[in-house]
């Protein structure tokens, strides 16, 4: 059961960060939410983070994301800052390396048809556009 508990905490890992990735990459239309809406909400995610550390416009884009009267514009310019930077990248980097995790997690023995059901949810992670 552990090592099904540490695939089930990968996957989880692996979906929120592209949930995270949807939500900078995506158009409302795709994902059914307006993109960039995790920084409208104050919403820290990885590639934010990210950009952060590493972005030379990082104090304009944290004055954004703590901005509580953040405008459609200034949720614009943060988009612009984080894709500016390797943070879509970075977390796709995470987001793959919980999903090969969760398929080693995976424990011997399991019968062929419950193993490939498990690989098919993580590659089905890996490749979600919405």
């Amino acid at each position: 059961m552990k090592k099904l508990a540490e695939y089930g905490h990968c996957i989880g890992m692996a979906f929120q960060i592209t949930d995270d990735l949807l939500d900078i990459e995506q158009t409302a239309e795709t994902i059914g939410k307006p993109a960039g809406n995790d920084i409208r909400q104050g919403i820290v995610t990885l590639p934010v983070i990210r950009a952060l550390e590493t972005s030379p416009d990082a104090e304009k884009l944290e004055r954004i994301v703590t901005d509580m009267e953040m405008t459609d514009e200034m949720v614009e310019r943060a988009l612009e800052i984080v894709k500016a930077t390797d943070g879509v990248d970075f977390a796709k980097a995470k987001a793959d390396e919980y999903l090969a995790r969760a398929k080693a997690a995976l424990p011997e023995g399991l019968p062929d048809a419950i193993r490939e059901a498990y690989e098919m949810v993580a590659d089905f992670i890996g490749d979600r556009d919405f």
